[in-house]
């Protein structure tokens, strides 16, 4: 095949590969998209002094149960240390007792009433003893000497866990709720929960 009739299949292939292509374009036209007149519209920023630095937007917490007033953080919570381990009843009690706002009527008047009563059982009027309640629940933690004589020993147990101290409570209209003994500082300790009934 001489190099003239190659040139001449080569430019027909190309003729009809054009061909072909206009009438596919032909078929499927491509209209421009009507440009996009939307305004815009461009507000000025203030501008900001030179010295004014801004702070970091910190969401706002949602609000908290207050503590009772005895009590309003971990670190002064001396209790807390002594309490059994997780899911016991004294340490939901003080869980409880921390979370509730304080019925200053009722809590003040049942302080004094609980405090008059544990005064009553022998050696621990020594030690100081600490009442508090809350709305529904009070707690009396206290220390009592160490190192007593059995009888005496048997008298203070006798004294926080018996029928006398229950049955002063239920007068107050309380229930004796959960007790935990340990010690604090090589000191017996105790620690007695009572529910509002």
């Amino acid at each position: 095949m001489s190099p003239g009739v190659r040139i001449g299949i080569v430019a027909l292939a190309v003729a009809l590969i054009a061909l072909l292509g206009w009438r596919i374009d032909s078929r499927h036209p491509v209209v421009p998209s009507p440009p996009d007149t939307t305004p815009v519209r461009v507000i000025p920023a203030s501008p900001m002094p030179p010295s004014t630095t801004t702070a970091p937007i910190v969401p706002s917490a949602s609000p908290t149960p207050q503590p009772t007033a005895a009590s309003s953080s971990p670190q002064d919570d001396p209790i807390a240390a002594n309490l059994p381990p997780l899911d016991s009843d004294p340490r939901e009690l003080h869980a409880r007792f921390r979370a509730e706002a304080r019925d200053a009527g009722w809590a003040g008047r049942r302080e004094t009433d609980l405090r008059r009563a544990f005064a009553d059982i022998p050696n621990i009027g020594s030690d100081p003893l600490t009442v508090r309640c809350a709305t529904t629940v009070c707690e009396v933690s206290g220390t009592y000497p160490p190192r007593l004589p059995p009888d005496a020993d048997g008298g203070v147990m006798s004294g926080l866990q018996g029928p006398q101290l229950s049955d002063r409570a239920r007068a107050l209209g309380l229930d004796q709720a959960a007790s935990s003994f340990s010690s604090v500082r090589d000191r017996p300790s105790f620690l007695i929960f009572f529910r509002r009934r």
